[in-house]
């Protein structure tokens, strides 16, 4: 079974997952409604990462990075509104 990108297997990830409610039993169902969750929020965060980076670099969208809880917390820049929001109409409307 081909390794992912973090070197972990599904094999390694499914256990994993048991591991952490050793009592309790899953279905094949409720297994893979965990599994394509969890890959579906995976592939939607590197879509976010992919959209704020390119929104920071237009400077629509200031990143702030909290030392004490390692996040980063993105803003709307004030300067950048009146912009941001003709960009939007333009998208809604054509």
């Amino acid at each position: 079974m081909a390794p992912y990108q973090n070197g972990t297997t599904p094999r390694c990830e499914i256990l994993k997952h048991l591991l952490q409610n050793p009592r309790r039993g899953y279905t094949v169902e409720e297994l893979s409604e965990w599994w394509l969750m969890t890959k579906k929020v995976i592939e939607a965060a590197e879509e976010v990462k992919g959209a704020l980076r390119h929104l920071c670099e237009q400077e629509m969208v200031s990143v702030h990075h909290e030392t004490s809880t390692r996040k980063s917390f993105y803003k709307v820049n004030p300067d950048k509104m009146p912009h941001i929001r003709r960009l939007l109409d333009e998208t809604e409307t054509g």
